[in-house]
């Protein structure tokens, strides 16, 4: 036919011989190729028989082994929790713990905006850093808000219904 190294149409169909030629002998016996994404099965290997890694068959798969034990549970996520309670009127109140702080907001009807309060700035000393559980309750002009930590511990802390809140964490003697 012609030379690889000369240059033209010889050089072109010369290249094109030897490469089905090259990639023809690649894929020969005993080398496992998938005949179809999911076959289950190699090429040269029955549809009883499996590739193996590195080529070849092997005989047919044998059942599935018994269920493993459940592994260790993972680490706890992060704390995080609401509550709401309703106001006068239509207005409410809500608590909300999230990303190790908690707030207190209210808003005047179930569909307005919410105003907030972070109530673990300096203005409300001693805020438990292992909060975990918040709830909130209204009574005497007050919006009070509890929060549990991991260890058991209450915390409470209040604020007017207008949301001024410069009062401190303060523990609550423990449910048990």
């Amino acid at each position: 036919m012609g030379s690889v190294t000369k240059a033209g149409r010889r050089g072109w169909l010369a290249l094109g011989l030897a490469v089905p030629l090259v990639l023809g002998s690649l894929v020969g016996p005993g080398v496992a190729v998938a005949a179809e994404p999911g076959a289950g099965y190699a090429y040269g290997c029955g549809k009883e028989q499996v590739a193996r890694a590195g080529g070849g068959c092997t005989g047919t798969r044998g059942p599935r082994g018994p269920k493993g034990e459940r592994g260790p549970a993972g680490p706890a996520g992060p704390c995080a929790d609401i509550d709401t309670v309703s106001g006068a009127g239509t207005s409410e109140f809500s608590a909300v713990l999230s990303r190790g702080k908690a707030y207190v907001g209210a808003r005047a009807t179930p569909t307005a905006a919410y105003y907030w309060q972070d109530l673990t700035k300096a203005r409300t000393p001693g805020f438990p850093r292992s909060a975990c559980g918040v709830s909130v309750r209204v009574g005497g002009g007050r919006v009070y808000v509890k929060v549990l930590t991991t260890g058991g511990d209450v915390y409470e802390n209040s604020c007017t219904t207008a949301l001024v809140c410069t009062s401190g964490w303060t523990a609550v003697v423990k449910p048990y």
